[in-house]
């Protein structure tokens, strides 16, 4: 049915046609209608979980928890919660954790004129946390868009297995159109989850939670590593530490296998096999000076 819906109300609408079942956030203009609304629907679907935490460093911390343990999760926010969150988003980042934040940006800080329309937190999402990682972000223009740009960012989320930006602004949020979201909602593809929840991995189904090591299939894919692949994986850790730290001057090699040693704690037959072959070139080239 065609009616007149704001660009915040297309956003949470989307994120619900995309399988979202937890919101988590903290009330702040020029978003807080996609709170009140999240609220407003955990009380007709006891199913989707529903939090209004006491700041944004606890939405985000909060959202990063409900997924790791299955939900689809996500928390809306301005540019100075935006800022809060940068920390968790990083954590998210280097562990691998499905989710979307949505920023709907204002001029900055502080009341009155600063709530109204700004542009200004683009930087902010490409470089807002420690950590080399390549953020994906979208920013819809219309009513409609905001709505499939929802689904797409959680889509993006769990193909990426990692927090998704979703931007916005006043002049988006604040937006009515008349839409028709069931037929937008008929046309959207959903990408399953296929990360098992923590609480419910079994016997000999770990999960490895490392920011230095990256997996075939993603930081948090669970599939534990042999030295002999990380080492065959650009930026892998025993790549780094093999490739890398071998090439400094006076280097004990010895030192970089036991770093490794440390960090997997395997004990897998490749560990072993790698261990020898770098005491072996650590030795001949201690023989040489």
């Amino acid at each position: 049915m065609r009616r007149l819906v704001q660009g915040n109300e297309a956003v949470f609408r989307g994120a619900v046609a995309a399988g979202a079942s937890y919101y988590a956030g903290y009330p702040i203009s020029p978003s807080t209608e996609i709170l009140n609304i999240a609220s407003g629907w955990a009380t007709e679907h006891p199913e989707f979980g529903f939090l209004q935490a006491e700041d944004e460093i606890a939405s985000a911390n909060s959202v990063i928890g409900a997924s790791l343990a299955g939900a689809k999760a996500f928390t809306a926010t301005s540019g100075p919660g935006f800022s809060l969150m940068q920390e968790a988003i990083g954590y998210a980042q280097k562990v691998g954790v499905p989710s979307v934040f949505v920023d709907v940006q204002r001029v900055g800080p502080a009341t009155g004129m600063p709530t109204m329309p700004g542009q200004g937190d683009i930087a902010q999402v490409r470089y807002g946390s420690s950590g080399d990682y390549t953020p994906i972000a979208f920013y819809p223009n219309s009513v409609a868009e905001a709505f499939l740009m929802a689904t797409n960012a959680f889509n993006a989320a769990e193909e990426s297995r990692s927090p998704v930006i979703l931007l916005s602004d006043t002049f988006v949020a604040h937006l009515n159109e008349v839409v028709d979201l069931d037929e937008l909602a008929a046309g959207v593809t959903v990408a399953p989850r296929e990360l098992t929840p923590l609480a419910r991995n079994g016997d000999g189904e770990p999960r490895f939670f490392a920011g230095v090591l990256m997996y075939e299939h993603g930081p948090n894919a669970g599939e534990p590593a042999t030295a002999e692949e990380l080492g065959s994986r650009p930026g892998g850790a025993a790549g780094f530490i093999f490739g890398e730290v071998r090439k400094a001057p006076g280097f004990d090699d010895r030192l970089a296998v036991k770093a490794v040693e440390s960090l997997l704690a395997l004990g897998e037959p490749g560990l072993a096999a790698a261990r020898a072959s770098v005491l072996h070139s650590g030795s001949d080239a201690k023989e040489e000076t």
